[in-house]
């Protein structure tokens, strides 16, 4: 398969303070995986959950296609219900796929990290 632009990776990142609340969120993010897997220009994507973290790992064919997805409604409802909510981190971090790929940037990260160098 020819790719028309510069492949991305995209990490959805949720961090828990407590597990009382990882089922809903569990539940939520696998919604957004089943919608996430009917996008154009998807390559592939993979759900990982830890003891309070939940990423949601998508390629993408190319910036359009992963900036089409984090407009996509599922995406903003999931970033919404995160945004501001105690005990819930929830960012959304670009990687071009390229030998000495450069980070593209961060949405919503935690407060107190920093930019990679």
């Amino acid at each position: 398969m020819a790719l028309s632009g510069k492949p991305l990776l995209m990490l959805t990142a949720l961090h828990l303070r407590s597990m009382l609340s990882m089922p809903l969120y569990f539940w939520r993010v696998r919604s957004l995986e089943r919608v996430l897997r009917q996008q154009s220009g998807l390559l592939r994507s993979h759900r990982w959950v830890s003891r309070r973290s939940l990423l949601l790992i998508s390629w993408w064919r190319d910036r359009e296609a992963a900036e089409a997805w984090l407009a996509h409604p599922a995406h903003q409802r999931l970033l919404r219900r995160g945004e501001g909510r105690a005990g819930v981190g929830l960012w959304v971090e670009l990687y071009e796929l390229t030998p000495g790929g450069i980070h593209l940037g961060t949405r919503g990260a935690p407060q107190g990290e920093t930019e990679p160098e």
